[in-house]
């Protein structure tokens, strides 16, 4: 049972099963009633045995119970149930209510169930939508059941009185659509809460199903118009190979509405969520209408986190009242764990759940970060609605060259839209911090960052103490060769020669005083231009990097793609051989 632990719950029914199937009052009724449990005993045999699908224990103690109401009342048929009999001599009433309760628990279970798929595998994320959903849904069942009694009473008259239960009652039908009505908002409003106390614990230990499997899923049964679960790297859960993501996102109708305010709130909330999430930006740089991040995003660290480091990552988002209440929480369920009244696995881990899901993810990561930011902007502007343009864009990056590469052609980005001449003159990127500091710092996490970026191929983590000397140097040659401006040389009309510039940036005279190496001019002029590559490729990273990458998700490509890495071209052809992309692009290279 330990494969299957919902299934004990059900294997208690079986004699329920053998008594309701036990000389019933009529065999077709029989039938006609209890046909909806054996279908959800095969489906969820079929959920659990062949996708690892279970449904909390809330959720099965009340698909037991509709079974349970269900078989009693194909046994008696509704009209006969004697404990209905019972209540209405009690009350008075001139009719068996006992296929009431049945109804109702048609709205509440299906509620429960299609409440707790939609919050797995995230189809819905307003709460509000959910309830609609839910309650229409719920609503559709009890009207196809309705069909279904009425193409039953059509084909067999004579046992159209009993499995109809109407009893004398011409409002039957209403009545029964009303109560699975009301049952669904019982369970959306009134059983949320604990459903939702109820989830963590499947979705914990399903983890990796819901987050890789399922994701598969809604992919391969998405239609032309609906969204692709985003790629994620499938080493994320890897401790020893890194995970970076470039982000981008732009500003809706592509406004210019970041200024220098903006920007400074942008990166300080950056920063927070850093520190609540554990993920880390080793590169940035924020413009006027969109941003680029480049983003490492480290698994959790195995047995999760203790009760200080939570209470840590929890003091950098919330106030000292709300962290002083969680951890007196934690305190108490100590308690009760140590007194033996409770087990650790439930208390104290039901406490950490409640915050841990939004760390450690790149959704969660970028999602918390627009949100907050949206939510000042619009207060700060006396403004409603969107603020960001569809959803963010995401870039599998490869550690070693494809990371030190996109690193540098983030920073390079107020170089190419002519803003400044030298990178490090920006102070919204990740080189300008660590050059000139923040506006409440010296630059040190962007110094760690710019390291990590460089050196995480061989093993170094955020250190700035690095930074110095080996580093920043190289780093410094690899900007300062894509920050040269791009010029051409045409013969005019006159047959005079004009040069014209077409690209910002520093002066070729100014470069060379940098004294440049020979061998990072190449990857320069590419990282002068704007590479498509670098925000639509996919994954971007050595050969066997991409296709590595492209085998662990070949579903999303058609069935006559051989193999992944694609060649880069255009702009970026300087580093082709060096970094290959997953998607072959044509427009805009």
């Amino acid at each position: 049972m330990k494969r299957h632990p919902n299934f004990l719950l059900l294997g208690l029914m079986v004699p329920v099963i053998a008594w309701s199937a036990w000389r019933p009052y009529d065999r077709l009724t029989w039938w006609l009633e209890v046909t909806p449990v054996f279908i959800g005993f095969i489906a969820l045999f079929i959920a659990q045995a062949k996708t690892g699908w279970r449904f909390s224990n809330l959720a099965m103690l009340l698909i037991a119970l509709h079974m349970i109401v269900l078989l009693v009342g194909g046994h008696y048929t509704y009209a006969r149930v004697p404990a209905g009999a019972w209540a209405s001599e009690l009350m008075g009433w001139q009719r068996n209510h006992y296929d009431r309760l049945g109804h109702i628990l048609q709205g509440l279970v299906p509620a429960i169930i299609c409440r707790e798929i939609f919050l797995r595998i995230r189809v819905i994320a307003h709460r509000g939508w959910l309830h609609f959903c839910v309650v229409s849904v719920c609503l559709a069942i009890s009207a196809t059941y309705e069909l279904i009694e009425w193409a039953a009473a059509l084909l067999s008259a004579e046992a159209a009185a009993s499995f109809l239960g109407t009893q004398g009652d011409g409002w039957d039908t209403q009545w029964d659509m009303f109560l699975a009505g009301l049952g669904a908002l019982i369970a959306v409003f009134l059983l949320a809460r604990v459903h939702d106390r109820s989830i963590p614990l499947i979705f914990i230990k399903g983890q990796a199903f819901y987050q890789k499997r399922l994701a598969m899923w809604v992919v391969g049964v998405q239609g032309p118009g609906m969204r692709r679960a985003r790629w994620l790297a499938e080493w994320r859960n890897s401790e020893q190979k890194p995970v970076f993501y470039h982000c981008i996102s732009r500003v809706v109708d592509r406004r210019f509405v970041l200024g220098a305010e903006e920007k400074e709130k942008f990166r300080t909330l950056m920063r927070i969520y850093e520190k609540f999430s554990g993920c880390q930006v080793v590169s940035y740089c924020l413009m006027d209408n969109h941003f680029h991040l480049l983003l490492e995003v480290p698994p959790m660290a195995q047995g999760g986190l203790s009760d200080d480091e939570l209470l840590r990552r929890l003091s950098a988002l919330y106030g000292e009242a709300f962290v002083a209440e969680v951890a007196a929480e934690l305190a108490e369920a100590r308690l009760q764990v140590k007194e033996g009244r409770a087990q650790e696995a439930v208390v104290v881990r039901r406490i950490h759940e409640r915050f841990t899901y939004r760390m450690h993810d790149l959704g969660e990561f970028m999602k918390g970060l627009l949100q907050r930011y949206t939510q000042w902007h619009n207060r700060m502007h006396s403004r409603t609605g969107r603020l960001w343009e569809d959803r963010f864009k995401s870039v599998i990056v490869e550690d070693g060259v494809a990371a030190k590469t996109i690193a540098a052609y983030i920073d390079l980005n107020p170089v190419r839209a002519g803003v400044v001449k030298d990178p490090a003159e920006y102070r919204w990127s990740s080189y300008g911090e660590a050059i000139g500091g923040g506006a409440k710092g010296n630059g040190k996490k962007a110094r760690a960052g710019l390291v990590r970026a460089l050196r995480a191929h061989q093993g170094c983590g955020a250190d700035d103490a690095l930074w110095t000397n080996d580093v920043s140097r190289e780093y410094r040659k690899l900007l300062m060769a894509g920050a040269v401006e791009r010029t051409e040389t045409k013969i005019g009309r006159d047959g005079t020669e004009e040069t014209r510039r077409t690209r910002k940036g520093m002066s070729a005279a100014d470069a060379a005083r940098e004294k440049e190496r020979a061998g990072e001019l190449s990857r320069g002029r590419m990282l002068r231009c704007r590479v498509r590559y670098f925000t639509d490729g996919a994954v971007i990273g050595s050969r066997s990097f991409v296709n590595v990458a492209f085998a662990s998700a070949r579903e999303r490509f058609g069935k006559n793609r051989r193999d992944g890495a694609r060649k880069l071209r255009g702009e970026a052809s300087a580093a082709a051989g060096m970094l290959w992309s997953v998607r072959d692009l044509r427009k805009g290279i």
